[in-house]
């Protein structure tokens, strides 16, 4: 029987404070958290245990410290583009169109929708500078000014 409380983790002779999606603190036993399947103590705070959610925290997306892109999100674990959503890639302009493909089709398969399209408009010049724009977006159909990246 645990002296502690209900929120409470019993170890060592000690009440530590229990965590959402913590399974042990640190402290306990071996000196590790471990956390519950999915989750992880990216932060290592002794204060908020397994904080990040690996397969929805685009921080931590998959493993700790792993960042989605500005535009994606994560989805079971994997940086995705969301249905409908664009995302911006800023290119150097002095990029071969066989160097931009390849570029853009690091992206083909990181719809968050199985079978939707991967699209893509015309690139821009960035104002300014020596870059490019590409705009990309994930479609059912590719909209009017948007082409299928293949």
């Amino acid at each position: 029987c645990s002296p502690c409380d209900s929120s409470q983790l019993y170890c060592n002779g000690k009440c530590f404070e229990k965590f959402d999606n913590t399974l042990k603190i640190e402290g306990c036993d071996d000196n590790v958290i471990q956390c519950v399947q999915n989750y992880a103590d990216c932060n290592s705070s002794d204060f908020d245990g397994c904080e990040s959610n690996l397969k929805t925290d685009g921080m931590n997306c998959g493993e700790c410290s792993n960042i989605c892109n500005d535009g994606m999100m994560c989805n079971d674990g994997n940086c995705c583009l969301p249905s409908g959503s664009t995302m911006k890639l800023r290119l150097s302009y002095f990029l071969s169109s066989e160097e931009l493909k390849a570029t853009v089709r690091e992206y083909i398969d990181q719809c968050c929708v199985e079978g939707e399209l991967l699209c893509q408009n015309d690139t821009i010049q960035y104002p300014g500078s020596d870059d490019q724009i590409v705009t990309l977006t994930c479609r059912e159909r590719c909209p009017d000014g948007y082409h299928q990246v293949k």
